[in-house]
């Protein structure tokens, strides 16, 4: 389908030899935005095989007066790509739109040649991030959002094994408590997905997962001829969809997976997050100003109607295999796993197409469980996430020379003197030629 489409399948020569030198960090340097949280642990945990890391989480204890109870800043840090984007890596990504993985191999939307320096490695170099840190109710309601441009140090990068190792033997609770944290969050955020109607929900244990590895034997130059070996493997695991999440039933090989259940669900916080606070922060408040134009946010929103259950006939008796089969996980009973599989494939019939919308009233995710969502946390491989990023960046500039302006002390002119529109996503305050 992709040759058929036209779909560039690999990078030209020029494309393989583009370098993301490292530019000018102006969020720094200019505008002085760029948070320095060098201080905290991150984790960045994902396959061992994994070229694009472009997540890490960390979490920070808040000392908070007249309270025996710690309170955390959960953070989650999205590597900086568009610092890296060039005019001609911005073509090939508009081009691509996404990375495809394919059993045989993949297809990046950028180069290999500058996705590690794209991404957050570890190496004591300080990484640039976009960063969000959100303080939780311990319901997993979200109390408090910030949202800064940042400078990381990756302490660990781990995988999703290592991280189920540390975990299984104590040591994520002791020495590396973040991460344990994190799981215990990670949990309550999952149960209150599912108490709002979230896929998860709908099925009592993970499903089965087929796994199937291609390995393509290729001649020392890279060709392949008429003769090629391949190797095949199936493998079948289970992947984080699931309601029970406990590890002491005689069933636990088929609970959620500790390592998987922690990522996603504070992807899916991060994307919450970032809506909640476009929506309570930026547009609940006064706008701002850059120059004579307004500092308006615009984000590319994921919603989702809730099923249409209530129109098909036998609604009743689908309610009722959703109770037993509820009742039967909670009991470890025989069988309940399978009547949980047959449920949620059912339901999945009647969910509504996902909508990607910039404006409205109500922006739910029912698939999800959550009041709004945003994607953003790829950058490295979804040009949408890409653009949410430029979007937020330039706002957080925006906002700064709105604080500038009303400062005496401060020759706007000569600060902004190398910034350009495209900096801004508007002309640039007192520029006649913008």
């Amino acid at each position: 389908a992709l040759l058929r489409s036209g779909f560039p399948i690999a990078f030209d020569f020029e494309e393989q030899q583009q370098q993301a030198e490292e530019p000018e960090d102006i969020d720094d340097t200019i505008f002085s935005i760029r948070q320095d949280l060098t201080h905290l642990k991150v984790f960045t945990i994902d396959s061992s095989t994994a070229q694009e890391i472009d997540d890490a989480l960390s979490v920070e204890k808040l000392v908070v007066d007249n309270d025996d109870d710690p309170k955390y800043r959960y953070w989650i840090h999205i590597a900086d790509a568009h610092r890296w984007c060039t005019k001609e890596l911005w073509d090939m990504a508009q081009e691509r739109i996404i990375t495809h993985y394919l059993p045989t191999h993949t297809i990046p939307m950028f180069p290999p040649s500058v996705v590690k320096n794209m991404s957050l490695q570890p190496g004591g170099k300080g990484c640039c991030a976009l960063s969000l840190g959100v303080i939780l109710s311990e319901k997993g309601d979200i109390i408090d959002i910030e949202v800064s441009l940042s400078k990381v140090e990756v302490t660990y990068r781990l995988s999703y094994d290592e991280v189920n190792d540390m975990l299984a033997e104590g040591v994520a609770y002791q020495e590396e408590w973040e991460l344990g944290n994190l799981l215990d969050m990670a949990k309550v955020l999952r149960q209150k997905r599912i108490a709002k109607g979230c896929m998860e929900g709908m099925v009592p244990r993970p499903i089965p997962r087929a796994n199937v590895d291609v390995t393509v034997h290729q001649k020392d130059d890279g060709s392949l001829d008429d003769g090629q070996e391949l190797d095949i493997s199936l493998s079948i695991s289970t992947n984080n969809m699931g309601a029970n999440m406990t590890s002491t039933t005689t069933a636990s090989d088929n609970d959620c997976n500790d390592s998987n259940l922690l990522v996603t669900e504070f992807m899916i916080l991060a994307g919450e997050a970032l809506g909640a606070w476009k929506l309570r922060y930026v547009d609940a408040t006064t706008p701002s100003y850059c120059g004579r134009y307004p500092n308006t946010l615009t984000l590319l929103f994921r919603k989702q109607d809730p099923p249409k259950f209530l129109q098909v006939p036998g609604y009743d008796h689908f309610r009722e295999l959703s109770s037993q089969a509820a009742q039967a996980a909670a009991t470890n009973a025989d069988n309940s796993a399978y009547l949980g599989y047959c449920q949620a494939w059912y339901a999945i019939r009647f969910l509504s197409p996902a909508q990607t919308v910039t404006w409205g009233k109500n922006f739910q995710h029912y698939g999800l469980g959550i009041d709004q969502y945003c994607q953003w946390t790829s950058p490295i491989r979804r040009l949408g996430d890409l653009q949410v990023h430029a979007s937020v960046k330039r706002y957080l500039r925006r906002q700064q020379i709105n604080e500038w302006m009303y400062d005496n002390s401060i020759n706007l002119t000569e600060r902004l003197s190398s910034i350009t529109a495209y900096d801004l996503g508007c002309p640039v305050p007192g520029r006649v030629d913008e």
